[in-house]
């Protein structure tokens, strides 16, 4: 029995030998062969499959593009841009196009094309107009499709406005200005070119204005043109309305050529208001013929009036305001306020209180002419303004 476990033994062993003897006449290299034969085997079975499914056409309509955001970048003030953008259809059917809506001033255009066989694309061009638009901007421009994934394809633009040239400000409020006084206002240009900015002519367009305004020019100091981000060149205006000037309002356009714009003057708008150094205010003041008009009084009640009188002088220069006549005396009672400073202490403010009585007399001075009207008159003790005269026009029925 163990002769025969013994024999069964020896044959296992002889065995084992033998295939380790046959697996040691293979070479290295054709093993190693055989394992990269294997991977690269098993990584060409993946390629095919990701192709197969990038080449596969949608079904359907199918809109595609490379872009649908641009950015104009810097861009001058009412300056135009215009930029185009293609759509394509990879789908398998027709693609319909058409023009949607906007949330600016930039135009979509239609289509060149509006319906798209599959493999076919054109153009759509967005027009950008950034006048009434300042710094940064940020709109959208749609455009309708049939494709049931993306019905609508929205076009993105982005810039800044950066003008080559801005002035501040851009027009000049005198308010009120004395008639025999001048009166100066100031602007800055600032320039954002390489190119220092100059000014070649100036000139005022059309108004009163003509021939009583003077300008001047410097270049802004580093300090104050470091005031504008950017700004590279700046100038300093000052305009100088000269005096002599008609009573009442004024306005015109002072028009600037400069090298920036040569083609296209800047224009400055002026406006104010010319008075005298004595100004007088009343509900029923007439402006235009200078006179407090109080009517033709019938069934009379008591009459009072309150008339506010300005006098463009500091209160120092008024040593003396007082009552000086009252024309009629027996009809006007008046009564004149304590002066006080106003306006930072450059003028002079005082009230006027009239009253006619209920009970005055029948009386008519509703002439046309000074003699025929009546009349307060005050005294300011400054020999450059001396008296101010009120006239009242009114008549008294019994």
């Amino acid at each position: 029995m163990k002769s025969w476990i013994s024999l069964f033994l020896a044959l296992l062993l002889g065995i084992a030998l033998g295939i380790t003897l046959a697996l040691s006449r293979i070479s290295p290299s054709a093993r190693t062969a055989e394992v990269y034969a294997d991977r690269s085997t098993s990584t060409k079975r993946s390629e095919p499959l990701s192709k197969v499914k990038d080449e596969t056409p949608p079904q359907g309509p199918r809109v595609a593009y490379d872009e649908t955001t641009f950015d104009f970048g810097k861009m001058d003030t009412d300056e135009k841009g215009e930029h185009l953008f293609v759509l394509r259809n990879i789908g398998t059917k027709p693609l319909s196009l058409k023009k949607g809506t906007s949330t600016c001033k930039c135009t979509v255009g239609e289509p060149k094309k509006e319906l798209l066989a599959p493999g076919e694309s054109t153009e759509v061009v967005v027009n950008w107009d950034t006048k009434g638009y300042s710094n940064e901007y940020r709109q959208k421009a749609h455009i309708d499709t049939n494709d049931p994934e993306e019905p609508i394809v929205v076009f993105t633009i982005t810039g800044k406005i950066q003008p080559n040239l801005t002035m501040i400000p851009r027009a000049l409020l005198f308010g009120q200005i004395l008639k025999n006084e001048e009166a100066q206002g100031q602007v800055r240009l600032y320039g954002f070119e390489d190119q220092k900015l100059e000014i070649s002519d100036s000139w005022i367009k059309h108004g009163k204005l003509q021939n009583k305004v003077e300008t001047r020019f410097r270049p802004l100091t580093a300090q104050e043109l470091a005031t504008v981000q950017e700004a590279k060149h700046g100038i300093l205006l000052t305009v100088t309305i000269k005096p002599g000037l008609s009573r009442g309002p004024f306005g015109g356009q002072l028009m600037l050529e400069t090298n920036y714009r040569e083609d296209e003057p800047l224009e400055i708008s002026i406006s104010g208001l010319v008075g005298d150094e004595v100004s007088i205010f009343a509900p029923q003041w007439n402006e235009s013929l200078e006179l407090l008009s109080l009517g033709i009084l019938r069934d009379q009640k008591e009459v009072k009036r309150t008339v506010s009188v300005l006098i463009q002088k500091p209160i120092a220069e008024i040593p003396e305001l007082k009552i000086a006549e009252v024309v009629p005396a027996n009809i006007l009672h008046v009564e004149l306020s304590e002066p006080k400073s106003v306006r930072n202490g450059s003028a002079v403010q005082a009230n006027v209180t009239i009253t006619i009585a209920k009970d005055a007399p029948a009386a008519n001075y509703y002439g046309m002419t000074p003699d025929r009207q009546g009349r307060v008159v005050l005294e300011t003790g400054n020999p450059d303004i001396g008296q101010i005269k009120i006239p009242i026009r009114f008549a008294i029925e019994k």
